[in-house]
């Protein structure tokens, strides 16, 4: 019995190895089932199980990638490297996981489409994007909408009660009109708050070394156009402010008017400084006005006095003729061209030393083109006159002047009556006399005077005095009964002087002479 068990446990053994070494083959027809006698028809081979799962070959990605030959539709399930099942679909091994991305993105290559709505999962606690991730490049086709569901333009920003910052990183094309705060159809490429009127218009905090804003035009229209519709209202309409050295507006012009202003009922430009030692304007060449005032109202001023010795100030300063330099920095002044009659700041100073104040002005300020940023630029250090403060000076030098003349005039009027009351002075005055100078005013480098001296004269002489009664020169006539004395003007001063015939000791007559200079 024993031997009989013995020789059946080995042939099973025997029959077992020999169906795993060999392979199995199902009929061509009909249907194999595991877990159920009644296999669907349509299949070769059916599994049916409510408590166990088809377990398929489990390999890792290096496994995997090694199989020899892999058939069309073979199916492993990787573990590691995205795990999942995969079939090699004849070319490569394919993932048959969701078509949808992993939450890592990890499994994304090149360029990925996304045709579905990328939804937040909870409202308003989604952040797209973070400070120190940001997107390089944004393209959309149709309206955006911040702080609205309902846009009305292709960018509608709306109901916004903080202020909104855009940081572009790259380049964004707007294709079409764009209101910010504005109409649902603006006019221009960009309008700003022309609805929303208690809104901000535009900001730039700080571009650093670049330009704030530029814009760059040609044809018709300004560059830039501010209005005020407001009828009250008493601000600018553009405001420029330098806590630095440069100018607070600046313009320049190639043909046209660099800066023109213009009112209507008031002031056309109003330049005002707070140093008392600065001016409120400079201009860098010729000045031309078609009428001046100066302030001068008695309400404004205090310790009001009458000016003394006009004639004597006017006696100390020194005219001269002279030529501006342009030479260096100096030819950046615009200085006038030319011969030129004045005086100087210097000699005026120690006169009239209110009369003189400090004019320098910065080298880099006289450019024709806007300075670069740190330019400092040379100080061009001079002085200027106030030549208004010397017109009251020359009206006082005048009302003295007059006084004296006055004073001359009777003078001589007392001595010419003294003397027509000799018998023998009145003979020779009524057979002498004393013509007007010709030209008078001498406004050449001489001036003729017809005289006449009577027969029975012994001595003649003509006396020049100037408009204070000081004697000027003395020219000895002879006895020449008709004659022409020549008086060289050259030495003499513009102003009035008189001249006189006197014939033996008497005055016969006296005329006033005017020098005038070119």
């Amino acid at each position: 019995m024993k031997n009989l068990f013995l020789i059946l446990s080995c042939t099973f053994l025997l029959s077992v190895n020999k169906l795993q070494a060999q392979t199995n083959t199902f009929p061509s027809t009909g249907s194999a089932g595991i877990g159920t006698t009644t296999p669907n028809a349509s299949s070769l081979l059916e599994m049916a199980s409510t408590s166990k799962g088809f377990l398929a070959p489990r390999m890792t990605f290096a496994q995997r990638n090694v199989i020899a030959s892999p058939a069309t539709g073979l199916l492993i399930y990787q573990t590691n490297n995205t795990p999942g099942f995969y079939l090699f679909n004849g070319i490569a091994w394919a993932a048959l996981n969701p078509t949808r991305a992993t939450t890592t993105l990890n499994n994304l290559s090149a360029i990925t489409a996304i045709n579905k709505s990328l939804l937040p999962g909870i409202d308003s606690s989604i952040d797209l994007g973070s400070p120190t991730k940001t997107w390089r490049k944004l393209f959309l086709k149709d309206t955006v909408a911040i702080g609205t569901t309902t846009p009305t333009s292709i960018l509608d920003v709306n109901g916004i009660t903080t202020s909104v910052s855009f940081v572009s990183k790259d380049t964004n094309m707007f294709g079409s009109l764009v209101g910010i705060a504005g109409p649902t159809n603006p006019t221009y490429a960009l309008t700003i708050n022309s609805t929303y009127n208690a809104l901000a218009g535009v900001l730039v905090t700080d571009p650093i070394n670049n330009l704030g804003f530029r814009c760059d035009k040609s044809g018709a229209f300004e560059a830039i156009v501010g209005t005020k519709s407001s009828t009250s209202s008493n601000t600018p309409v553009i405001g420029g402010y330098n806590f630095g050295n440069g100018n607070g507006i600046n313009g320049n012009a190639n043909t046209g008017i660099a800066i023109s202003g213009s009112s209507q009922t008031n002031y056309g430009v109003f330049g005002s400084t707070a140093n008392a030692s600065s001016f409120a304007g400079y201009f860098n060449g010729s000045v031309f006005a078609t009428g001046t005032f100066q302030t001068s109202d008695a309400r404004l001023k205090k310790n009001i006095q009458d000016l003394e010795g006009g004639m004597k100030i006017i006696n100390q300063l020194q005219p001269k003729t002279y030529q501006f330099r342009n030479d260096g920095n100096y030819a950046k002044l615009n200085l006038p061209t030319g011969n030129h009659m004045g005086l100087l700041a210097q000699d005026v100073e120690k006169v009239i030393p209110q009369a003189v104040k400090y004019a320098g002005v910065n080298s880099s300020v006289l450019n024709s083109t806007i300075p670069k940023e740190g330019e400092k630029g040379e100080m061009i250090d001079f002085k200027a006159i106030n030549y208004i403060e010397l017109i009251p000076i020359m009206i006082k030098a005048l009302q003295e002047q007059d006084i004296k003349i006055k004073a001359l005039t009777e003078m001589v009027e007392k001595l010419s009556a003294e003397t027509k009351k000799s018998p023998l002075a009145s003979q020779q005055i009524n057979d002498g006399f004393l013509e007007q100078n010709i030209p008078n005013p001498a406004i050449n480098s001489s001036t003729k005077i017809q005289f006449n001296i009577p027969p029975k004269a012994v001595k003649a002489e003509m006396i020049l005095f100037d408009a204070f009664g000081k004697k000027i020169n003395l020219y000895n006539l002879g006895k020449q009964d008709n004659g022409t004395l020549d008086v060289d003007t050259r030495m003499l001063a513009a102003g009035t002087y008189t001249y006189s015939l006197v014939v033996d000791g008497k005055v016969v007559e006296t005329k006033k002479m005017i020098v005038a200079k070119n």
